[in-house]
């Protein structure tokens, strides 16, 4: 492995006080992302290793309450996706929180806070703890860079091609931020957990299925047949050139087409979190479950749209 991954990993692990297997499982899961997204993202990885420290909850916390204590809650939550009972019940987060203050009339982003957090169920030696590290690392690195834009009031916050757009007000000095839209989420999640996939079969050489966002995953892995299509996501994820993405999409499958697939597949991710916060409630969850079968014939008409014209890209 580069020398300079192998220096920052061993760096870092110090100064967050990783074990030692966590610092050795850390170098496995680089190793193989490096191997999977390619040498020109070492940069974007180095700051990850430098940038996101993984703290693991004690038996008595949860993701929620780890990062209300590291400040990294927004108490204002009407639209985002993501809310405070899945929070408690995730596995886990990687988190970025910009630091924001109110200068002379305006706002200024002065830097942002970010860490990786892991559920007090992680066990460094079970693989499905490993794919939950794998999976946030992967969320880390298509967020290290132009994660956020901020316009007046209006702050966007990017995570791979998925955005949340915030309002800001200062209230007594202090700012506060109201989510007012969030897109892109579930297909995020969906090509984040296809990547999980495909790194988890390098780590171990073996087939491995992620149980997490199952559809739209499955969605995901149909979208990648395109010619090119890889480097069109990795550009938009990582190097976060999103536009130009939606874009190239929409000139495939007809105008608007994104924005239409985003919303359907973020109404899913959205019964995705609902199925497991009434995994023991049978008539909520067999309602969450009837959502569901309405959306898939929509989602399906996305994508034998984007498959006709794909042939006809192909071919061309």
């Amino acid at each position: 492995m580069n020398d300079v991954i192998l220096e920052t990993i061993e760096r870092k692990s110090v100064q967050y006080h990783y074990s030692n297997d966590l610092k050795m499982l850390l170098q496995k899961v680089i190793g193989a992302m490096v191997s999977y997204y390619g040498q020109e993202y070492i940069p974007q990885i180095l700051k990850v290793i430098e940038y996101y420290p993984i703290t693991i909850c004690q038996y008595d916390e949860n993701i929620y309450t780890k990062l209300k204590e590291f400040g990294h809650i927004n108490e204002e939550e009407e639209f985002e996706i993501v809310r405070e009972g899945d929070l408690k019940r995730a596995n886990g987060v990687a988190s970025s929180n910009p630091i924001i203050k109110y200068e002379n009339g305006q706002y200024v982003l002065e830097g942002f806070s970010s860490c990786i957090i892991l559920s007090s169920t992680f066990d460094i030696n079970h693989k499905t703890s490993v794919a939950i590290l794998v999976h946030e690392l992967s969320h880390a690195l298509k967020s290290i860079d132009k994660n956020y834009q901020l316009h007046g009031n209006l702050l966007t916050t990017r995570s791979g091609i998925s955005t949340e757009t915030f309002e800001l007000s200062n209230q007594q000095g202090q700012v506060t931020m109201k989510c007012i839209n969030a897109c892109s989420v579930g297909l995020e999640e969906g090509i984040n957990s296809f990547d999980e996939e495909q790194i988890m079969c390098q780590m171990y050489h073996e087939p491995y299925e992620t149980s997490s966002y199952l559809i739209l995953r499955k969605i995901s892995e149909i979208m990648f047949q395109k010619e090119g299509f890889l480097q069109m996501i990795r550009d938009a994820q990582i190097n976060g050139n999103i536009y130009s993405f939606f874009q190239q999409y929409n000139e495939i499958s007809g105008e608007n087409a994104w924005e239409l697939f985003s919303k359907l597949s973020d109404k899913l991710v959205t019964l995705f979190y609902q199925s497991i916060q009434y995994l023991f409630e049978p008539e909520k969850l067999e309602e969450v479950i009837r959502q569901e079968g309405e959306y898939l014939p929509q989602i399906q008409e996305c994508l034998d749209s984007y498959r006709s014209q794909l042939q006809e890209t192909n071919q061309k």
